[in-house]
């Protein structure tokens, strides 16, 4: 019978990131530098530009959404872009088609392509 996997212990989270639990799953920190810490993941922005966007919870109740192309174009009924229109995110027709993987998708697809949305934009 296999041995079932258990998860790796980590070193204590530091005092300011008890109450939110931050710091003590290992679990993400596999593209951080283990040579950072306390978090191998979070560190000094000291390098302009900087860029920032709000990023508020929406509900999971949509999968369905306006067809797009890669670019992040509003398709009509004949498949043709619709000028100066685009979706992303719970907006677009999910990349998942009616599955829901997990939490984050839609945040994921809506980032990605709402950057391919205002690069085609901006060329245009």
């Amino acid at each position: 019978m296999p041995t079932a996997w258990r998860a790796p212990t980590t070193t204590p989270a530091p005092a300011s990131t008890r109450s939110s639990g931050r710091g003590r799953s290992p679990f993400g920190h596999q593209y951080g530098d283990p040579a950072h810490t306390p978090n191998v993941n979070l560190g000094p922005i000291g390098t302009a530009p900087f860029y920032a966007m709000a990023v508020v919870p929406t509900p999971l109740a949509t999968a369905l959404g306006l067809r797009t192309d890669p670019d992040a174009r509003v398709l009509d009924d004949r498949g043709v872009p619709v000028a100066g229109l685009y979706a992303c995110g719970n907006d677009a027709h999910s990349i998942m088609a009616s599955e829901y993987p997990g939490a984050g998708c839609q945040v994921g697809a809506g980032l990605t392509f709402g950057y391919l949305a205002a690069r085609h934009a901006a060329r245009s």
